[in-house]
């Protein structure tokens, strides 16, 4: 048996915009990864209530580095400012991996 510990995994979790309750949705997701893996959820939260939600992070190119995965847990549908949309999808284009949640299907078009 191995005595070394890993690294937790580095998550984050981007949430809010139009139709759910993101802020609940982001205390249960972060509670419930952490509980069941070794895991350290990092959340990005945008009380927004409209598709038009645009977050933060996204502005920088970097917006992604020293994650080891991204879940995506927002309805931004009528985002489609095609530099920062690029930004979003150049990271995992890059190969960091992507979980989408429901409505993060409907975003970033």
């Amino acid at each position: 048996a191995r005595s070394e510990e890993k690294a937790p995994l580095k998550v984050l979790l981007v949430a809010g915009g139009c139709c759910h309750d993101y802020a609940t949705q982001s205390r249960i997701l972060k509670s419930g990864i952490e509980e069941r893996l070794n895991a350290t959820v990092t959340v990005v939260y945008n009380p927004s209530k409209g598709t038009d939600a645009r977050f933060e992070i996204y502005e920088n190119k970097d917006w992604a580095k020293g994650y080891d995965v991204i879940i995506h847990d927002e309805c931004s549908a009528s985002v489609t400012d095609k530099p920062y949309v690029k930004r979003i999808l150049d990271a995992h284009r890059d190969g960091v991996p992507a979980v989408n949640l429901h409505c993060a299907m409907h975003s970033y078009r």
